[in-house]
């Protein structure tokens, strides 16, 4: 029996494997972890947008103590299904990505392997997988460079947060991190896109109030 539930990095071609798989059928039972996997996209869409698919919340109760700030990160993660708040959410993602400004990424990318290439040999993954996107997107919303090394450094630590078991190391860890890079971020967004708020209390009818608290997940 085929292994349904998998890391990516654990197959060399995942895109093979779904391919394989959509086409011997869109929707799969797994027996061993006794769960259905779907393999097509539009039918990704229709379950999460489905109003009878219930897709719960991890740690709803908050039993690993994260903070306001990590609250405020992890319940930013909104889905298709959470109607009105996944609205907003893409509202201020896609006005933040109006704004943005045009980055060489060449420059970027030169930056990167100046500091980090070792004997002319280089991690790719490590080294321009998982830092070059993060880096042009946080220039491209003028975080200064200062604020771009703290940020990206910290990416890999905050992925934590969605980790449906994490032990009081972790949670320390997440917790610290995610009040230094929240205020960062809070900060820049409300002093670089002032109109944000405003563009939020007019189409949505929002109070004030309310709308910052939209803009600050």
């Amino acid at each position: 029996m085929k292994k349904l539930l998998f890391l990516q990095s654990e197959v060399k071609n995942p895109f093979a494997l779904y391919e394989i798989m959509l086409k011997e059928g869109a929707i799969h039972w797994d027996k061993e972890n006794k769960t259905w996997v779907s393999y097509s996209y539009d039918a990704c869409t229709t379950i999460l947008n489905s109003a009878d698919v219930l897709i719960p919340q991890i740690d709803e109760k908050n039993v690993h103590q994260l903070n306001e700030f990590a609250l405020h990160i992890k319940n930013g993660l909104v889905r298709l299904s959470n109607g009105m708040q996944h609205e907003i959410t893409r509202e201020i993602a896609m006005y933040l990505f109006d704004g943005m400004k045009k980055i060489s990424i060449d420059l970027t990318l030169q930056s990167i392997l100046s500091t980090t290439t070792k004997n002319n040999k280089v991690d790719w993954v490590d080294t321009v997988c998982k830092q070059l996107p993060a880096l042009v997107i946080l220039q491209s919303f003028d975080f200064g460079d200062e604020e771009c090394d703290l940020i990206s450094g910290e990416i890999e630590l905050l992925k934590m947060i969605m980790l449906p078991h994490k032990n009081k190391e972790q949670v320390a860890r997440i917790n610290s991190s995610a009040e230094r890079i929240f205020k960062i971020i809070e900060n820049h967004i409300l002093e670089v896109q002032s109109g944000l708020v405003s563009r939020l209390v007019m189409k949505y009818k929002l109070e004030y109030n309310d709308a910052v608290f939209f803009v600050h997940k």
